[in-house]
């Protein structure tokens, strides 16, 4: 497992899934790890719940506790946590996915010219997927869909590895942080702004 502190009150957590298991063998090795990871940082007595519309609650000796939002890849399992209540949300999406041949279910006309601007369109393809997704779960909204988030701009921070996806939903905008890595990307999107560096 690693750990990095993104602030005073905020924890990612990245843990390693098995490989060559079965499709109901890796979920339960997901489940598993996932606590076994909350207990190594939070060493308490730790349980998860869900909101009524399926969003993780964590709870420590059986009271609510701080945010979560947890996501998975094939290879990975990402856990963001905070000490405080509110919205959270991160996913982590491998580079070998999918996403390519669901594009057009998830972007529009405007979105993909947006994608067709950057110099490496296989991970801002993947980042835009992976921020809809965070996006989807800070919102935690039953009528939201990944065609109602919109991409408004898609851009390389000051380093080589971190981008910032902005999105609409409405009139509103949100700032995703998003993370390239050497097979995979992460997003992240919190109620204030976190440092988003894995090389720690």
């Amino acid at each position: 497992m690693q750990t990095f502190s993104l602030s005073p009150r905020h924890t990612l957590l990245m843990g390693k899934l098995s490989q060559g298991i079965s499709r109901s063998e890796h979920r339960n090795h997901e489940q598993e790890l996932c606590l076994d990871m909350l207990k190594h940082k939070l060493g308490k007595a730790v349980s998860l719940g869900h909101s009524p519309s399926g969003c993780p609650k964590l709870y420590l000796e059986a009271q609510p506790y701080g945010a979560i939002s947890i996501s998975h890849s094939d290879r990975e399992l990402a856990i963001v946590l905070s000490n405080t209540p509110q919205r959270l949300g991160i996913d982590i999406e491998d580079l070998g996915s999918q996403v390519g041949r669901v594009l057009n279910r998830f972007t529009d006309k405007e979105e993909r010219m947006i994608l067709e601007t950057q110099e490496n369109q296989h991970i801002a393809m993947h980042l835009l997927w992976s921020a809809k997704e965070s996006l989807f779960k800070y919102l935690d909204c039953s009528d939201l869909n990944l065609n109602t988030i919109k991409a408004k701009e898609i851009k390389k921070a000051s380093n080589q590895t971190s981008w910032l996806i902005r999105l609409a939903v409405s009139n509103k905008t949100y700032d995703v942080q998003g993370i390239e890595r050497e097979d995979s990307v992460l997003t992240l999107i919190a109620e204030e702004n976190l440092s988003l560096d894995l090389s720690i």
